[in-house]
């Protein structure tokens, strides 16, 4: 069996049955039950959570960020799943708008989930959900959404929203 990472097994997948943006909403002491595929489930005590799917792209030992406009930060490409979506299917979906790359949901394996404080939203958590796979293509900004895509190397993480940064680490140990 594989070891808990921040509560959460690496390679747990899930059909997430929530709409874009918050999944749970209500008093801080509300719960909310997420079941995965394979039958585990977890129940979270949270005033708000966000699940986001996102897609780890390396090259040599830099790690592919877009940063959103308005925005400071970088990030992974990904999102929040669509209804129905599984995490891999999400990540794929958005590494496509966002970066205009091609990566197939059946390709990417998960690497490591971390729980952490939301990017500016302090009263919400966000569950990172993180796959590594090929994709095809160079990235290229969705100017809707992304202002800038970039290689950052490790003397760059910094620059990565702190749950990314988070994940980074976790990955690498």
């Amino acid at each position: 069996m594989t070891p808990l990472v921040n509560g959460w097994r690496r390679g747990d997948s899930a059909k997430v049955p929530f709409h874009r943006s918050v999944v749970v909403r209500g008093a801080p002491m509300c719960t909310a039950s997420f079941k995965f595929a394979d039958g585990n489930s977890v129940l979270m005590s949270r005033s708000s959570m966000i699940v986001a799917a996102t897609w780890l792209a390396w090259r040599g030992q830099s790690v592919l960020g877009v940063r959103p406009r308005g925005v400071n930060s970088y990030f992974l490409p990904g999102g929040v799943p669509e209804p129905g979506e599984t995490l891999a299917e999400a990540a794929a979906r958005e590494v496509c708008e966002e970066v205009r790359m091609i990566v197939e949901p059946t390709n990417l394996v998960e690497v490591v989930r971390v729980d952490d404080v939301a990017f500016g939203r302090p009263d919400h958590r966000v569950l990172l959900v993180c796959f590594e796979g090929p994709g095809t293509g160079e990235p290229v900004a969705d100017r809707d959404e992304i202002v800038e895509v970039a290689w950052l190397g490790r003397h760059d993480w910094n620059k990565f929203a702190p749950a990314v940064q988070k994940a980074l680490t976790e990955r690498t140990r």
